[in-house]
């Protein structure tokens, strides 16, 4: 399953900073939050969210101790962020230059 995925990374401009790192991020707190979540299971029984309701407490243990939900939701909000950022900065290099070049 895990090679299918990173087989896609051929797609990927791999030449781009914010790219590598949000591939990076992704993956380490895919990796780091779902250790978090259980170690604190462990130590005290239940677990970190603390809501009247137990259906949402337990919805929300395995959400955050699933490694490929984690790394995903990190990724697509890193990837949703960065889109915006590359729109915003074309739109006002855009406004900086005086509209069209054509005379």
């Amino acid at each position: 399953m895990s090679s299918a995925g990173l087989g896609l990374l051929q797609y990927c401009n791999l030449n781009s900073y914010g790219t590598k790192f949000i591939l990076g991020f992704s993956l380490f707190m895919g990796l780091s939050v779902p250790q978090c979540f259980n170690d604190y299971v462990v130590t005290t029984g239940n677990g970190p969210v603390h809501s009247r309701s137990t259906w949402f407490n337990e919805l929300m243990l395995v959400i955050f101790t699933s490694s490929p939900t984690v790394a995903t939701i990190v990724g697509m909000f890193f990837t949703g962020r960065s889109d915006t950022t590359t729109k915003m900065s074309e739109q006002m290099v855009g406004d900086i230059g005086g509209g069209s070049l054509s005379t």
